[in-house]
């Protein structure tokens, strides 16, 4: 067992633990369980917090543009900023970052409570998401200095667990406590949310081993940083494939997670209720692809990433060629088991072999490139969907999708050299 002051973590000569024994193992640290239970809470609060923005700003406008532009709100920063912030975590100390994106973001919204005006709520929600850029890459570079790397799938699915999870309690909370309760008040307990995860990681030592030590250079020496990460995407044979890969899916998937709603209607025929129970389906799915993560049985992660991707595009195929909501249903829930296996099997992969120094950069960069591809693929799909149907565009990403995941098991079979047989 560990304590506070000296964690004791499994070595790599030690025999696989069995799964409760992993579950015992991780929690015993409290390093990184505060890291885990700071990381909770808050994404309860946000996502709480997010559904009722989406209603609060619905009611006060009865706009769908105003809706879209909070959304747009929430996804420009990342393209934006998403590069900077890979800098920033590689430079600084990981755990202040996360402190400071915590503190900024309660500031935030203890504001809106304050003044829940729309323009403030946009300001405030690209603030918010922008300052997040900052929070994710921090924590999920910081998992390789305080845990084996034979534990990081074991943290990374704890931490998609709780994800999920709240995914799917927190809109049912949001409904009724935006009914219930003042809207200020919500905004109040989510900035609370974001003080407690501060608190708590203030008191986790988290080693500065992976904190690259270069002093900042003006504009210039930052966009040298920034060309840098894009050179070790080219370099890095798990940081290529890993983009290659990520930007395939969400170059076919951003169309059909977006267009979810006119395929329910106009293909499934099915009603709003039909549209929730999908998108509830797909949450139950990624929970359970979070605990199958665990439960893997000695899989390697590489294993688990071939047939994560194969069954993504074969669910993905079968989708958009569905008729009936029960198969639709039980398609879009195994979508999004894959979705999230794939998502803790690559963080994995990254945090293992990955020079912890470089790590920020790396998530922020593919993060970014990602995105792009999402964003294209939204913009395409809506346009098509006017043009050619919602099923043709369907067809269209699921065979994106279904092609990337057969052209990545080739390259996964060399990741073994790639990464100097560490695989």
């Amino acid at each position: 067992m560990s304590t506070a002051s000296a964690p004791q973590r499994v070595t790599d000569s030690n025999p696989a633990p069995k799964s409760y024994e992993k579950f015992r193992l991780l929690v015993a640290d409290r390093r990184f369980l505060r890291l885990w239970v700071a990381l909770s809470q808050s994404n309860l609060g946000t996502i709480i917090n997010l559904v009722a923005l989406t209603l609060y700003v619905y009611d006060k406008t009865q706009s769908g543009a105003a809706v879209g532009t909070l959304q747009m709100a929430m996804v420009i920063p990342s393209i934006l900023v998403g590069l900077f912030a890979g800098i920033v975590v590689d430079r600084c100390d990981k755990k202040w970052v996360m402190v400071f994106a915590d503190l900024v973001r309660a500031v935030l919204f203890f504001g809106i409570a304050l003044l829940p005006d729309i323009p403030l709520i946009y300001a405030v929600v690209f603030a918010s998401s922008l300052t997040g850029l900052f929070f994710a890459p921090a924590y999920l570079s910081s998992l390789p200095l305080l845990i084996e790397k034979r534990h990081l799938m074991e943290a990374n699915s704890l931490s998609e667990v709780t994800s999920q999870v709240a995914q799917i309690i927190g809109p049912g909370l949001a409904g009724i406590m935006y009914v219930q309760w003042e809207f200020g008040l919500i905004c109040a307990l989510n900035a609370a949310s974001f003080l407690i995860s501060a608190a708590l990681i203030m008191t986790v030592d988290i080693p500065s081993k992976g904190t690259e030590e270069r002093r900042w250079s003006g504009l210039k020496g930052t966009m040298g940083h920034i060309i840098e990460g894009f050179q070790h995407l080219r370099s890095n044979g798990v940081a290529k494939w890993v983009t290659l890969a990520g930007g395939g899916v969400h170059l076919g998937g951003g169309a059909i997670v977006v267009l979810m709603v006119m395929f329910v209607k106009n293909i499934l025929h099915g009603s709003s209720a039909t549209y929730g129970m999908i998108v509830t389906a797909m949450a139950v799915g990624s929970v359970c692809g979070a605990i199958a993560t665990w439960f893997r049985r000695g899989l390697r992660e590489s294993a688990v990433l071939k047939g994560s991707f194969v069954v993504l595009g074969v669910a993905a195929l079968f989708v958009s060629l569905s008729s009936a909501i029960w198969l639709a249903l039980l398609l879009f829930a195994v979508m999004g088991l894959a979705q999230t296996t794939i998502g803790i099997s690559v963080n994995t992969l990254l945090q293992q072999h990955l020079p912890a120094a470089t790590l920020g950069r790396t998530f922020a960069t593919i993060g970014v490139i990602t995105q792009v591809c999402r964003l294209v693929s939204t913009g395409a799909g809506g346009v098509a969907a006017d043009v050619v149907g919602i099923r043709t565009v369907y067809i269209l990403g699921s065979s994106i999708i279904l092609f990337t995941s057969l052209m990545v098991l080739r390259p996964i079979s060399v990741l073994a050299a790639a990464t100097g047989g560490k695989e």
